[in-house]
Parts: structure tokens; sequence; C-alpha cells
């Protein structure tokens, strides 16, 4: 998964400039496959043309939101 996010961030201000803005891209490896409009699209697109290999959707904006991924855990003495 990281080739496919190295490759979104290399080609994002292309994408912008193209007018992709909003949008979602469908990477795999070092290749952007497409972009949709809509989340459900792009996603079917990946699951029929990759299956269970991995891929990635991305929407193409020129900012990326702050998210924190993981779990909380109370801390016990």
């Amino acid at each position: 998964m990281a080739v496919e996010w190295q490759t979104f961030k290399r080609t994002v201000a292309r994408l912008l400039a193209e007018g992709c803005g909003g949008k979602l891209a469908l990477v795999k490896g070092d290749a952007i496959i497409g972009v949709w409009d809509t989340l459900r699209e792009a996603l079917h697109e990946g699951q029929k043309r990759f299956g269970q290999e991995d891929f990635l959707v991305q929407e193409i904006q020129p900012f990326l939101p702050f998210s924190r991924n993981g779990y909380r855990r109370l801390c016990r003495d």
C-alpha cells in the first residue's frame, strides 16, 4: 500500500490541475488507474480489476484532514 500512497502523493498536483478535485482516484502500484465521481464506483472498479489484491482509493483534494487511527485502552496501575 505504500507504493500506491507514494504514487498518489506524486500525482495529486497534476490531478488537481486537471480539474479532478473532489473526485476519487483508483491507484494500483505506480499507476493511476482512473478517476471516479463516487466511492462506490471507484471501489467497484478496483474490486472488478484486482479482486482481493491491495489497491488504493483516495479522494483528490489539496489538503488531507488530520485523522488518528488506533484504539484507546485504559491504563491500569
